[in-house]
């Protein structure tokens, strides 16, 4: 059986252990780091994700797990999120490694000097791990009216694996919500200038406004492309 890393008892563990984890990260230069896209799903419009991928100095992977490897790794148990938490640096850059090989294997043509752009919105529930094997990544992390996206999530008709059997029920929905937003609010709060959080509502209202704002955040020049991604 695979380990369980996208369960609501998962979510909890994570959350547990998120103050411990946070206090190990170090502050090194440790190359190239991704951007994240988290959220949650049904959080980001679809424009979003073709937005940045217009850009010319942008790249974007959608749904990919490229983090499994530490996931499996450690999530599932109490002991293996401690034990994470208590990594050296060069068992820390083993599972770097593992990552990027990875995300050589879903875009092996990825392109040199682009600024690469993770998309997983369930990614929120392991922005803790994430950080300590990342300490420089920066996140764009979408929200939308929680009513809308726990009523879509419910409502859609996603393919039945591990992490969306936690949209089967409304209740369960709603606690696996909770539970995920609740490790995001808890990590922006802690990581700030880090992490720009972009509202579904903003975009779609003011999509040019938004994508000046993302390319501040991300340190690019400004590119008319992505107001032009149809």
């Amino acid at each position: 059986a695979e380990p369980d890393i996208y369960s609501l008892v998962a979510v909890e563990r994570v959350a547990r252990h998120l103050a411990t984890i946070m206090q190990t990260i170090a502050d090194e230069d440790i190359g190239a780091t991704p951007v994240f896209l988290v959220g949650f799903p049904s959080s980001e419009p679809p424009l979003l994700t073709q937005m940045l991928s217009a850009h010319p100095d942008l790249v974007v992977l959608e749904e990919k797990e490229n983090l499994r490897d530490v996931l499996q790794a450690f999530v599932p148990t109490d002991a293996g999120l401690e034990q994470f938490a208590a990594l050296r640096p060069d068992e820390l850059q083993v599972y770097r490694e593992r990552y990027w090989m990875r995300v050589a294997e879903s875009m092996p043509a990825r392109p040199v000097g682009s600024i690469f752009v993770d998309k997983l919105p369930l990614n929120t529930s392991f922005i803790p791990l994430i950080v300590r094997l990342f300490p420089q990544a920066r996140f764009i992390f979408t929200v939308r009216a929680p009513r809308d996206v726990v009523l879509s999530c419910f409502m859609r008709a996603f393919g039945l694996n591990e992490a969306m059997r936690n949209f089967l029920s409304l209740e369960n929905t709603v606690n696996y919500y909770a539970a995920v937003m609740g490790i995001g609010i808890n990590s922006i709060q802690r990581l700030k200038q880090s992490v720009h959080l972009m509202r579904y509502e903003t975009l779609i209202d003011d999509i040019e406004g938004e994508a000046h704002r993302l390319c501040d955040f991300l340190g690019l020049g400004w590119n008319e492309s992505m107001l032009k991604f149809q």
